[in-house]
């Protein structure tokens, strides 16, 4: 069974598609050392979903409530994929 295309890679255009622990790259396998373009599906203990991954795989900043940190804090915050960092990233925190 063929898997879900969520969106194209940002890094290299490819399909990202879901896996059991992560939203990612469908060319993480090819010989040339392959994509690394990974969202994990849990960050700060929150579950990040398909729809929150394909807002982030098409460069939008996403809202995500509940978010712990790792002194057990809730917070909430905007995640966004950096292109320079090769990664989600925190970018900036929700008002209370």
């Amino acid at each position: 069974m063929d898997k879900e295309v969520l969106g194209k890679c940002p890094e290299c255009g490819g399909d990202v598609v879901e896996s059991k622990k992560a939203y990612g790259c469908s060319n993480w396998r090819d010989e040339d050392g392959g994509c690394r373009f990974t969202i994990w599906k849990t960050i700060a203990k929150k579950t990040i979903t398909e729809n929150q991954a394909k807002q982030i795989i098409a460069g939008e900043r996403v809202a995500v409530k509940d978010l712990t940190s790792r002194k057990g804090t809730k917070f909430g915050a905007y995640l966004k994929y950096d292109k320079d960092q090769r990664k989600v990233i925190f970018d900036g925190f929700l008002p209370e």
